[in-house]
């Protein structure tokens, strides 16, 4: 009875894990890092509003420096975990190395962005844009729920790029930050439905 109930509570979800549970499967690794990240930038957004009522407790650089920190200690947690065990049919370092390159791209960019290599307000556009683009690629594999966050992700960043750039920083930051919580959140709602 409690598993009726469980699939009656989220009757999309229990729906499209059919069509698509070996990708909820391969994408599960990962919400640890999307947690992280995610965090990150909602961080980062709440330090660029705080910036403007004087300067912030901590540099951005040190929030940066505290998520690749966090990536790096869980990529070695779980190689030691996994040392011991050989790896399975879908594991690769290079999907962990690829997400830890892409990290590091974006902190390098957004560096970029604070040091005046890039403007400021065009790296918030492209951040945004980019996160968009990456969503619509992963909707691919994980369907709907991520297409739309993927068409929310662009009409943001279009509506902000349009009418509110002065508020760049702080809105698409955060809320592609939050967006990255929110994916992991569904990844971790996937796993949970596909063991009940």
């Amino acid at each position: 009875m409690a598993n009726a109930e469980s699939t009656t509570d989220t009757p999309y979800l229990t729906a499209q894990s059919g069509s698509h549970s070996a990708a909820y499967a391969q994408a599960a690794p990962y919400a640890a890092y999307l947690y992280i990240w995610g965090a990150a930038w909602v961080s980062l957004a709440a330090l660029q509003f705080y910036e403007q009522f004087g300067k912030a407790p901590v540099s951005p650089f040190l929030v940066i420096v505290l998520a690749l920190f966090a990536t790096e200690s869980v990529q070695y947690i779980r190689r030691k975990r996994n040392a011991l065990r050989p790896p399975a049919a879908g594991d690769s370092r290079l999907n962990g190395l690829m997400l830890f390159g892409t990290c590091a791209l974006v902190a390098i960019l957004y560096l970029a962005a604070r040091t005046g290599v890039l403007q400021p307000l065009d790296w918030h556009i492209g951040q945004g844009v980019l996160l968009a683009c990456f969503y619509g690629a992963l909707s691919r594999k994980l369907g709907k729920p991520v297409l739309g966050l993927a068409l929310w992700q662009l009409a943001l960043t279009a509506t902000v790029g349009w009418s509110y750039l002065g508020f760049a920083p702080v809105l698409i930051t955060g809320f592609s930050g939050a967006s990255l919580l929110a994916l992991a959140v569904m990844i971790q709602l996937w796993k949970s439905n596909r063991r009940s």
